[in-house]
């Protein structure tokens, strides 16, 4: 059906209003809605490309990969996902 354009923005005002004033709940929430965590990512960066699995994301936002040589923290880079080997 068709979406009530008002009270679609107020609900999302509301909901960004309830994140701003508890942002330690931002990223708990990030964590359970971003697909990335637990796929086989690239991630390219200037100082070079990081793949491997994307198993967290920090407090700051940044993205955890797991790689064969151990964990890296990507602030960033542009991610792609892989297909599963």
């Amino acid at each position: 059906g068709d979406v009530d354009r008002r009270r679609f923005v107020q609900r999302l005002l509301e909901e960004f209003e309830r994140y701003r004033n508890d942002l330690e709940a931002v990223v708990p929430a990030w964590r359970d809605l971003a697909l990335t965590v637990g796929q086989r990512v690239r991630v390219d960066r200037p100082s070079g490309a990081v793949v491997g699995e994307a198993v967290d994301v920090t407090e700051s936002g940044a993205l955890v990969v797991e790689t064969d040589d151990g964990r890296v923290t990507v602030a960033a880079g542009d991610c792609e996902h892989l297909r599963p080997v």
